[in-house]
């Protein structure tokens, strides 16, 4: 995002906020496992872009924290891959965003990379590939072309770092499958 950020206002001049989802999406997901509604909560979150914490969640100015420290199927389910322990997470008494995965568990990350033999790079670039072909097609529905393409994006996300499939599943399309050949 950065990169993108920086790259459209050095080339256009425009004036341009690049913002991060991933706390956002933790926050979805941390509510959803605490059965709460997102915006009725407040996150105490800590960090900087894909560096953060989440140390509290507060609902009708209560902590609810407490409920998933005593919960530990929940604290795994928080994450939409499988990239910590509940017994960490217990001890760190903290909720990290999923890209400290790469900060808390490098060797796992560069064993899954080197076990996968690919990169996240070169999966996309096989999407992209699978993407402009699709559409290249005369007749073809383009909407459901970008949208499964859009899927399989999203399904591959941190998939050969984690070396598990995400437990949010996403339809399998013509893009998904060229991201796993």
């Amino acid at each position: 995002m950065g990169i993108i950020t920086q790259a459209v206002a050095s080339e256009t001049g425009a004036r341009i906020i690049g913002i991060c989802d991933t706390p956002a999406e933790l926050f979805q997901d941390l509510a959803q496992q605490l059965g709460l509604p997102a915006g009725e909560c407040y996150f105490d979150y800590f960090g900087l872009n894909h560096l953060g914490w989440v140390r509290e969640v507060y609902f009708d100015g209560k902590p609810q924290m407490e409920r998933l420290w005593k919960a530990p199927e929940k604290l795994g389910a928080v994450y939409r891959h499988d990239l910590f322990d509940a017994d960490f997470l217990q001890k760190l008494r903290m909720l990290p965003t999923e890209y400290l995965f790469y900060y808390y568990r490098p060797e796992t990350a560069a064993q899954n990379l080197r076990k996968a033999g690919t990169t996240r790079g070169a999966a996309v670039e096989r999407l992209n590939a699978g993407l402009f072909a699709e559409l290249a097609r005369p007749g073809v529905d383009r909407l459901r072309v970008y949208e499964d393409y859009l899927s399989a994006r999203n399904a591959s996300y941190m998939q050969l770092e984690t070396g598990v499939l995400p437990r949010h599943r996403f339809p399998r399309g013509r893009c998904q499958r060229a991201m796993t050949r």
